[in-house]
Protein backbone atom coordinates (compact mmCIF):
# COMPACT_ATOMS: atom_id res chain seq x y z
CA UNK A 1 0.00 0.00 0.00
CA UNK A 2 1.26 3.46 -0.84
CA UNK A 3 0.40 6.78 0.68
CA UNK A 4 1.03 8.38 4.02
CA UNK A 5 0.34 6.82 7.38
CA UNK A 6 -2.46 8.38 9.38
CA UNK A 7 -0.84 10.70 11.87
CA UNK A 8 -2.21 13.75 13.59
CA UNK A 9 -0.08 15.95 11.34
CA UNK A 10 -1.25 14.24 8.14
CA UNK A 11 -4.89 14.12 9.20
CA UNK A 12 -5.11 17.80 10.17
CA UNK A 13 -2.16 19.46 8.50
CA UNK A 14 -0.75 20.06 11.99
CA UNK A 15 -3.63 22.39 12.88
CA UNK A 16 -5.38 20.41 15.61
CA UNK A 17 -4.84 18.37 18.70
CA UNK A 18 -6.09 14.81 19.01
CA UNK A 19 -8.75 13.44 18.95
CA UNK A 20 -9.33 13.29 15.22
CA UNK A 21 -12.18 11.48 13.54
CA UNK A 22 -11.62 10.73 9.86
CA UNK A 23 -14.42 9.94 7.45
CA UNK A 24 -13.03 7.78 4.67
CA UNK A 25 -14.24 7.86 1.08
CA UNK A 26 -12.93 6.50 -2.19
CA UNK A 27 -11.50 9.26 -4.36
CA UNK A 28 -14.60 9.52 -6.54
CA UNK A 29 -17.01 10.08 -3.66
CA UNK A 30 -15.21 12.45 -1.26
CA UNK A 31 -17.87 15.09 -0.50
CA UNK A 32 -17.76 18.83 -0.93
CA UNK A 33 -19.42 21.46 1.26
CA UNK A 34 -22.68 21.18 -0.72
CA UNK A 35 -23.10 17.61 0.59
CA UNK A 36 -22.74 18.74 4.22
CA UNK A 37 -25.19 21.66 4.12
CA UNK A 38 -28.41 19.55 3.90
CA UNK A 39 -27.30 17.49 6.92
CA UNK A 40 -27.18 20.67 9.01
CA UNK A 41 -30.84 21.33 8.17
CA UNK A 42 -31.77 18.61 10.68
CA UNK A 43 -31.01 21.13 13.42
CA UNK A 44 -28.70 18.71 15.27
CA UNK A 45 -25.68 20.81 14.29
CA UNK A 46 -24.95 24.14 12.62
CA UNK A 47 -22.45 25.35 10.07
CA UNK A 48 -20.77 28.31 11.76
CA UNK A 49 -18.21 28.94 9.01
CA UNK A 50 -18.09 27.74 5.42
CA UNK A 51 -14.61 28.30 4.00
CA UNK A 52 -15.69 26.93 0.65
CA UNK A 53 -18.14 29.79 0.12
CA UNK A 54 -15.80 32.70 0.81
CA UNK A 55 -16.90 36.30 1.04
CA UNK A 56 -17.46 38.13 -2.20
CA UNK A 57 -16.52 35.00 -4.12
CA UNK A 58 -13.08 34.71 -2.48
CA UNK A 59 -12.50 31.14 -1.27
CA UNK A 60 -10.80 30.63 2.07
CA UNK A 61 -10.26 26.91 1.74
CA UNK A 62 -12.29 23.78 1.44
CA UNK A 63 -13.28 23.37 5.06
CA UNK A 64 -16.16 24.14 7.37
CA UNK A 65 -16.59 24.85 11.05
CA UNK A 66 -19.47 22.88 12.56
CA UNK A 67 -21.12 23.46 15.93
CA UNK A 68 -22.79 20.80 18.07
CA UNK A 69 -23.76 21.06 21.73
CA UNK A 70 -22.30 24.58 21.78
CA UNK A 71 -18.81 23.40 20.75
CA UNK A 72 -17.10 23.88 17.39
CA UNK A 73 -15.22 21.41 15.22
CA UNK A 74 -13.34 21.84 11.96
CA UNK A 75 -14.16 19.64 9.00
CA UNK A 76 -11.16 19.58 6.63
CA UNK A 77 -10.42 17.78 3.37
CA UNK A 78 -13.64 18.53 1.53
CA UNK A 79 -13.53 18.24 -2.26
CA UNK A 80 -12.18 19.79 -4.37
CA UNK A 81 -9.44 20.59 -1.82
CA UNK A 82 -6.56 18.36 -0.96
CA UNK A 83 -7.48 15.12 0.80
CA UNK A 84 -5.22 12.99 2.92
CA UNK A 85 -4.21 9.76 1.14
CA UNK A 86 -3.97 7.36 4.01
CA UNK A 87 -2.76 3.91 4.93
CA UNK A 88 -5.53 2.16 6.78
CA UNK A 89 -5.14 0.86 10.31
CA UNK A 90 -5.23 -2.89 10.97
CA UNK A 91 -7.76 -2.65 13.84
CA UNK A 92 -10.99 -3.06 11.89
CA UNK A 93 -14.55 -3.39 13.06
CA UNK A 94 -17.43 -4.24 10.77
CA UNK A 95 -15.43 -3.80 7.56
CA UNK A 96 -14.62 -6.01 4.62
CA UNK A 97 -10.91 -6.60 3.98
CA UNK A 98 -11.30 -5.10 0.51
CA UNK A 99 -11.09 -1.56 1.93
CA UNK A 100 -7.49 -0.65 1.17
CA UNK A 101 -7.12 3.02 0.19
CA UNK A 102 -9.25 6.05 0.84
CA UNK A 103 -9.23 9.80 1.01
CA UNK A 104 -10.07 11.39 4.32
CA UNK A 105 -12.28 14.21 5.46
CA UNK A 106 -11.27 14.97 9.05
CA UNK A 107 -13.27 16.26 12.00
CA UNK A 108 -11.26 17.72 14.87
CA UNK A 109 -11.96 20.08 17.76
CA UNK A 110 -11.42 23.68 16.70
CA UNK A 111 -8.09 25.17 17.82
CA UNK A 112 -9.66 27.20 20.64
CA UNK A 113 -10.63 23.90 22.33
CA UNK A 114 -6.98 22.83 22.67
CA UNK A 115 -6.41 21.76 26.22
CA UNK A 116 -9.99 20.57 26.58
CA UNK A 117 -10.18 18.38 23.48
CA UNK A 118 -10.11 15.16 25.50
CA UNK A 119 -12.87 16.10 27.93
CA UNK A 120 -16.09 14.15 27.91
CA UNK A 121 -18.33 17.02 26.67
CA UNK A 122 -16.01 17.65 23.70
CA UNK A 123 -15.70 13.95 22.86
CA UNK A 124 -19.46 13.43 23.09
CA UNK A 125 -20.17 16.40 20.79
CA UNK A 126 -17.49 15.32 18.31
CA UNK A 127 -18.72 11.75 18.15
CA UNK A 128 -22.32 12.93 17.78
CA UNK A 129 -21.20 15.01 14.81
CA UNK A 130 -19.43 11.94 13.44
CA UNK A 131 -22.66 9.97 13.65
CA UNK A 132 -24.60 12.76 11.91
CA UNK A 133 -21.98 12.94 9.14
CA UNK A 134 -22.41 9.20 8.53
CA UNK A 135 -25.25 10.25 6.25
CA UNK A 136 -22.77 11.66 3.73
CA UNK A 137 -23.10 9.66 0.50
CA UNK A 138 -20.26 7.29 -0.28
CA UNK A 139 -18.85 7.05 3.24
CA UNK A 140 -16.83 3.82 3.41
CA UNK A 141 -15.49 3.82 6.97
CA UNK A 142 -14.79 5.90 10.04
CA UNK A 143 -11.32 6.15 11.58
CA UNK A 144 -10.90 7.12 15.23
CA UNK A 145 -7.27 8.22 15.32
CA UNK A 146 -6.69 7.87 19.09
CA UNK A 147 -7.63 4.16 18.90
CA UNK A 148 -6.05 3.60 15.47
CA UNK A 149 -9.26 1.89 14.42
CA UNK A 150 -11.40 1.68 11.29
CA UNK A 151 -15.09 1.00 11.66
CA UNK A 152 -17.88 0.35 9.21
CA UNK A 153 -20.43 3.14 9.03
CA UNK A 154 -23.43 1.18 10.34
CA UNK A 155 -21.52 -0.23 13.32
CA UNK A 156 -19.99 3.17 14.11
CA UNK A 157 -23.40 4.83 14.09
CA UNK A 158 -25.17 2.17 16.17
CA UNK A 159 -22.47 1.64 18.80
CA UNK A 160 -21.64 5.35 19.17
CA UNK A 161 -25.30 6.26 19.62
CA UNK A 162 -25.47 3.50 22.23
CA UNK A 163 -22.48 4.97 24.07
CA UNK A 164 -24.01 8.45 23.91
CA UNK A 165 -27.16 6.94 25.47
CA UNK A 166 -25.19 5.37 28.34
CA UNK A 167 -23.98 1.99 27.08
CA UNK A 168 -20.31 0.94 27.45
CA UNK A 169 -17.60 2.50 25.30
CA UNK A 170 -17.26 0.51 22.05
CA UNK A 171 -13.93 -1.24 21.45
CA UNK A 172 -13.26 0.83 18.34
CA UNK A 173 -13.16 3.99 20.49
CA UNK A 174 -10.74 2.50 23.04
CA UNK A 175 -7.09 3.33 22.57
CA UNK A 176 -4.98 0.33 21.67
CA UNK A 177 -2.77 -0.73 24.55
CA UNK A 178 0.65 -2.02 23.42
CA UNK A 179 1.41 -5.59 24.46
Amino acid sequence: MGGQAITLEVATGGRHAAPVLSLLFDAASRPDARAVRPLAESGDFMITFDGSAGLGGARQGDWMELSAKGLTFDLHGLAPGDPGMLLLHPRRFGLLPSLTRCEAVTLAPSPHLMGGEGTLPVLRAQLLLGVLLCDLPGLAAVCWLPARSLTGTALFREATLGWLAGRPVPDFLREEVPA
